[in-house]
């Protein structure tokens, strides 16, 4: 299993007996009080509630788990669909800096940098902000050729930071126009929200 399989894994397995331990503790619960008076009333002890409603818990986490599991894969799309932009926008500047440290010759330098910018396209081919980032990278690569390899080097981790910084200020002012339109007590559910690094 590659690593992102096995991240994705994690989460979903993780996500999924949370859920399930809770949901069958919650109706285990609410089958024991139902159950309470019966027991008691025959003289029984509380021992005997707790062994006599945990035999129905094989047939309750049968029925729960198919909710579990779809809960936990909502849970999980949504976090990694959350997590991928922050994640993305972050290795930009490492992937860049990564690919471009022992370049064999311009050529080989020009093609790792396309490698890097299409594959970082790829992993969220409907992200605006992201081909914006890249385009943006690109531009810089494009007029800095023929510069040393440090200058280039230094100038693209500058640029990195400055995307990184104007995109969060950028989803910060979004989010504080989006909030006086929200009215107290009330929450919006964002498909796709602005991310800030708080």
């Amino acid at each position: 299993m590659r690593i992102f399989s096995r991240y994705v894994f994690r989460q979903a397995a993780g996500s999924f007996l949370l859920i399930l331990v809770s949901l069958t503790g919650v109706v285990w619960i609410a089958l024991a009080l139902r159950q309470f008076n019966v027991v008691t009333s025959e003289g029984q002890d509380t021992w005997m509630l707790i062994k006599m409603t945990s035999l129905a818990l094989p047939n309750l986490m049968a029925i729960i788990a198919p909710f579990s599991f779809l809960i936990a894969a909502l849970h999980t799309l949504n976090r990694l669909n959350t997590d991928s932009e922050l994640i993305v926008r972050n290795l930009l500047e490492r992937a860049m800096l990564a690919r471009v440290r022992k370049p064999a010759d311009e050529a080989g330098l020009d093609a790792q940098v396309e490698t890097i910018c299409s594959t970082l396209a790829a992993t969220r081919p409907t992200a605006v902000n992201l081909f914006w980032a890249i385009d943006r990278m690109k531009r810089l690569y494009g007029s800095l050729n023929g510069k040393p390899l440090a200058e280039i080097r230094e100038r693209l981790v500058r640029e990195a930071i400055l995307v990184r910084e104007e995109d969060i200020a950028i989803n910060r002012a979004i989010g504080s126009h989006w909030a006086a339109l929200v009215p107290d007590h009330k929450t919006v559910l964002t498909h796709c929200g602005s991310h800030g690094d708080g």
